[in-house]
């Protein structure tokens, strides 16, 4: 999270930001805390106070793949439930499992579906990957 927001204020330095300090008193508004703030860092076990549908990006860099498969199906879930249809996840992650509790890229199953906008390899040869959330006609 150090990192996270260090990059957000760099490259954002007008962006109004909020770290858990400046909001842990109104998670249950979550939904009215997204329209003050242009970002939200936050720690994972705030993900289950995000609303369904109401992030248009997340970013997963090298992360996921190195968790345990619990903890990464954990992010799928609320990755999937909390991303807007017409938003955007991007990841760079490894592509195999090299270690028999890890969760490759290439395992990753998601109850929604993306529209793949990028597929090619990083500079690390691993799979950077643009997905756009759509709308499936039942």
């Amino acid at each position: 999270l150090c990192y996270t927001t260090y990059f957000i204020n760099y490259n954002f330095p007008k962006r109004n930001i909020a770290h858990l300090s400046d909001i842990i008193d109104r998670l249950d508004k979550f939904d009215l805390l997204i329209e003050e703030f242009d970002f939200i860092v936050v720690p994972p076990w705030v993900s289950s106070y995000i609303p369904d549908s109401s992030i248009d990006l997340v970013i997963d860099t090298y992360s996921m793949s190195e968790m345990s498969e619990v903890y990464a199906r954990y992010y799928i879930e609320h990755i999937d439930r909390t991303l807007n249809i017409g938003g955007y996840f991007y990841s760079i992650n490894k592509r195999f499992k090299r270690e028999s509790d890890k969760l490759p890229f290439y395992e990753w199953h998601f109850k929604s579906k993306f529209n793949t906008l990028l597929y090619d390899y990083s500079k690390y040869i691993h799979p950077q990957w643009i997905g756009q959330k759509i709308e499936i006609d039942e």
